[in-house]
């Protein structure tokens, strides 16, 4: 859980500090509010990063069971899913929560580029 500890200095002047687990060495010494929206807007980043991916996963696999192969599309998502947790777990030790988002685009990219090649 995560609490924004708001304390107050000898000099008068307050301190907003992130406590928990997005706190820590991201959010030192900076705005709450400032910290977060970085926060966001760094996981939206690699969020968009993915969103051809994710668009063409939406058309493509339809596609299969219209044409009344529907392993095809449970098969590479079988494969997608396992694929999507390794990334995510290595990305998250490197560059922290983020990484959880740009392993969710990376694995959404694997699936078209793997649903695109085999239609």
């Amino acid at each position: 859980m995560t609490a924004v500890v708001i304390t107050t200095s000898r000099d008068g002047r307050r301190r907003h500090r992130l406590r928990g687990a997005a706190g820590g060495s991201l959010c030192r010494r900076i705005r709450a509010r400032t910290c977060a929206g970085k926060a966001t807007a760094a996981a939206v980043r690699f969020y968009a990063f993915g969103l051809a991916g994710y668009s063409a996963v939406r058309i493509t696999s339809p596609t299969f069971y219209a044409i009344g192969d529907s392993r095809t599309s449970a098969i590479v998502s079988g494969v997608v899913i396992p694929m999507n947790v390794v990334v995510s777990l290595l990305l998250v030790r490197v560059i922290g929560f983020a990484g959880l988002a740009l392993g969710t685009s990376i694995a959404s990219i694997a699936n078209a580029a793997i649903l695109l090649t085999l239609l």
